[in-house]
């Protein structure tokens, strides 16, 4: 009986340490994970098999009923190749203590298509428009997206916001890039060597790199507005 009573505690254990019920807590908000995984063609299963958890887990984060926690997002993000932020409805972690919130100027747009007529160099100057975000370092400013191109990631009015200190290109992050004449958001893939976009509609053109490409930033937050 005992052990019938020991099984049972770590049982309740495990299932209440992740999954807590949603119960109209504010923390636990609309993510995107579904969204951004039907996207790409997957099935919970193959997420589940890349992150290394249980499909079921996988469930109870898309539906809310398991907190989406630091960890999570951690685990999660890289595998469907989108920032932290992108995971999140709101762009906003509820469900810790935010000690780095910083708030940024929103200085211009980024075109998510073809090169826009935007900033082209690093803005310098006060913005009308400014918003608050988690990062560790100062050297970061906002864009406001326009254009569909990258609509399986970041919607049309959402900001994301940049690190002009990173300009080192990985494979799978998220770049604002010139051309010399304007930018645009763009996934880095780097064999061969390119800038994707992420559309729903898949009408959109690869950019090949040339001498006159220059890497503004990496995308380290995203926020959306609805």
């Amino acid at each position: 009986m005992e052990f019938v009573k020991w099984i049972f505690a770590v049982k309740y254990s495990e299932l209440y340490s992740d999954s807590v019920l949603f119960w109209n807590n504010s923390r636990f908000m609309e993510n995107r994970i579904k969204e951004i995984r039907e996207a790409k063609g997957w099935r919970q299963a193959d997420l589940a098999s890349a992150v290394g958890c249980t499909q079921g887990q996988i469930n109870k984060l898309e539906t809310g009923t398991a907190r989406l926690s630091d960890v999570w997002l951690a685990k999660i993000a890289p595998v469907l190749g989108v920032p932290q932020g992108a995971l999140l409805a709101d762009g906003v972690c509820f469900d810790k203590v935010q000690p780095n919130i910083k708030e940024i100027p929103v200085i211009d747009y980024v075109q998510a298509g073809k090169f826009s007529d935007g900033m082209n160099a690093i803005p310098t100057g006060e913005a009308d428009e400014t918003v608050h975000v988690d990062y560790k370092h100062n050297n970061i400013f906002g864009l406001k997206v326009r254009g569909n191109s990258m609509d399986r990631v970041f919607k049309e009015g959402s900001v994301v916001v940049v690190d002009y200190t990173e300009t080192d290109l990985h494979d799978r992050k998220y770049y604002v890039i010139s051309n010399g004449e304007g930018v645009s958001i763009k996934l880095y893939r780097a064999n061969p060597i390119r800038f994707e976009p992420e559309s729903i509609s898949g009408q959109h053109d690869t950019i090949f790199p040339d001498q006159n490409t220059r890497v503004i930033g990496r995308v380290v937050r995203s926020m959306n507005f609805y």
